[in-house]
């Protein structure tokens, strides 16, 4: 945790030199771990994985509190690496995202997580009126 609380120190010294949003070296999230994006949480642990691959992430514990934003540069199987140049912290993937009584469950650094309903896996809707019911389409 001490390693984390570090490394969370100098990646803002290090964010705090840059100008405009830095780019994940590996781009959107690969078709195999599309799964991984969404909001995950868990009383101790918030985990943000956007589909172009950044993350968001915040765990607190007794006395200590933890939080990276940074794209995901590596996969290693089911664990991967986030950070900016050489600060980087490795998120253990211990169960890849899995469905359990129709919820989505991941566990990460050996803690439990749940995705939240509104980050589900399809794109939310374009925004936009209601499609007119079946047979009140307009008329010509």
């Amino acid at each position: 945790m001490k390693t984390l609380r570090i490394f969370t120190i100098l990646l803002a010294l290090a964010l705090a030199g840059c100008t405009g949003k830095p780019e994940s070296v590996t781009g959107p999230l690969p078709a195999d771990k599309a799964a991984y994006a969404g909001e995950w949480t868990s009383k101790t642990m918030y985990l943000l994985i956007t589909p172009d691959g950044n993350v968001n992430y915040r765990r607190t514990s007794a006395g200590s509190n933890v939080s990276i934003n940074a794209p995901i540069v590596a996969f290693h199987g089911n664990d991967f690496d986030v950070g900016l140049g050489l600060l980087k912290t490795t998120f253990h993937v211990g169960k890849p995202p899995y469905r359990e009584n129709g919820q989505w469950k991941m566990e990460v650094d050996g803690v439990r997580l749940t995705k939240t309903p509104a980050s589900g896996t399809q794109p939310a809707p374009a925004p936009g009126p209601a499609p007119a019911p079946a047979g009140q389409g307009i008329q010509v």
